[in-house]
């Protein structure tokens, strides 16, 4: 815990928006001469649902970086697809990385920061068919990747992140099966797999600091925390316990490591719940016999992912337990009626600004996601945008554009950070207010998209 200050909370102001570029590509992506990774290849085979986005990802990002410099937003974290910069093994594509240089130097030029993540779910379709991360020594060839991509992008970026949310892949991927290659097995054998991952995470961070000592590089990982309860004493030692222990514990035990320059955290909700093996709970929400539930004083979205700001404050201040910074790297909800992401912005940006003013160092929030893409192995049916896939902005996007704007103007005129905290809780008061009375449009009519 440290003492909050006036250039935390300066930072905590200029918030961000996160997206992947898988997720906002076409299928048959080969503009680039660029080879299938696994999401392809699963699509081709009738797995999973293929992504339908008129716009390649560049055109996305550049239709959108004046729209979101407009909006307030001043940080951008976005993906390094592997396969489109090295689609055979050791052989770099210079056209790609000229296109990642381009889009960055807009980045730059539209007053927004970018963080980019090196590993979000895909790999080469080379690299899965030498057994991608389940061999230890294959490893090397995601570090001679990162060590590529940095040496080449680094004059555009400082803060980096490896790898998103490796339990969570190896969780869908190897033992839920909804994720490429969608195997099952042993728990112990998925064990092998995140071990690879997070040693990668390592040995690029070693020849970063090695190679750039006076960079001032920020690495760091994103881990999604993610928990399993059951008031059944049996489901929770011989289930539960050991998928919380896999999918939590173990990536906090590696974060106490400290290699890293900040902490990742993506938080949506933060607990599945059963009382059987195959009735489970997403956050507060009962998915069982009768359908998705969650309890009566709570609202939940089309991912069953509930409100429930004591799930905020516990997953925070489970995050502070390391002495780094904090970066919020994706929240949102899916919400295609944007009936109730409007108050899961104004309590989520609340719980943070309590866990500031009690000490945590949490830097920044990057919201999911500034427009409908494509949510992996649940297609376009989940939809965390703030604008929809015609481009148009919901009435979330008003409201989160005008608390920035308050918030910013508040860090410019006061100097006193007790008092920036109590101006900026009173922003989301009436900012909830307004939502309470149903008058979101009377965002819309002070802020212009």
């Amino acid at each position: 815990m440290q003492k909050m200050n006036l250039r935390q909370l300066q930072n905590l102001a200029l918030f961000g928006m996160g997206t992947s570029v898988y997720q906002l590509s076409r299928f048959n992506h080969m503009d680039l001469g660029t080879e299938p990774n696994q999401w392809d290849l699963s699509i081709r085979n009738q797995k999973i649902p293929p992504p339908n986005n008129r716009l390649s990802p560049w055109e996305t990002l550049e239709k959108y970086l004046p729209i979101l410099q407009n909006m307030g937003i001043k940080h951008l974290r976005f993906s390094v697809e592997w396969n489109f910069i090295e689609p055979q093994a050791g052989q770099f594509n210079q056209k790609a990385i000229r296109q990642y240089q381009k889009i960055l130097e807009k980045c730059l030029a539209h007053e927004i920061e970018p963080m980019l993540t090196l590993y979000h779910f895909t790999q080469p379709k080379w690299f899965q068919e030498q057994g991608g991360f389940l061999k230890s020594e294959n490893s090397r060839y995601f570090v001679r990747y990162g060590e590529k991509v940095i040496d080449e992008l680094k004059p555009f970026v400082k803060m980096w992140c490896t790898i998103n949310e490796p339990a969570v892949e190896v969780f869908s991927g190897y033992l839920y099966g909804q994720f490429p290659p969608h195997q099952r097995i042993r728990l112990s054998k998925a064990a092998h797999i995140l071990k690879n991952m997070l040693y990668a995470h390592v040995e690029l961070c070693h020849h970063v600091d090695k190679k750039y000592p006076h960079e001032n590089l920020k690495m760091g990982l994103v881990h999604n925390i993610l928990r399993f309860e059951s008031p059944s004493l049996l489901i929770k030692k011989f289930i539960t316990d050991p998928l919380t222990h896999f999918t939590d514990e173990l990536i906090r035990e590696f974060i106490s490591t400290g290699h890293f320059k900040y902490q990742g955290v993506n938080y949506y909700d933060e607990r599945f719940k059963g009382n059987c093996c195959f009735v489970n709970i997403y956050g507060s929400v009962q998915i069982g016999y009768l359908g998705p539930q969650c309890q009566k004083h709570q609202k939940m979205g089309d991912m069953y992912i509930a409100i429930y700001p004591e799930s905020y404050n516990l997953a925070l201040e489970k995050a502070a337990q390391f002495d780094m910074p904090i970066y919020i790297t994706e929240t949102g909800i899916a919400d295609q009626h944007d009936v109730i992401r409007p108050d899961f912005i104004i309590h989520f940006i609340r719980s943070v600004v309590k866990q500031v003013r009690l000490g945590q160092d949490i830097q920044r929030i990057y919201f999911w996601t500034f427009k409908d893409n494509y949510e992996w192995n649940e297609g376009h049916e989940k939809q965390f945008g703030f604008f929809n896939q015609e481009d148009i902005p919901r009435n979330s996007a008003y409201l989160l554009a005008w608390v920035m704007k308050q918030f910013q103007e508040i860090t410019e005129q006061q100097k006193d950070p007790e008092q920036i905290i109590l101006q900026w809780l009173q922003v989301l008061d009436q900012a909830e207010q307004k939502i309470q009375e149903n008058q979101l449009d009377y965002f819309s009519k002070i802020i212009k998209l």
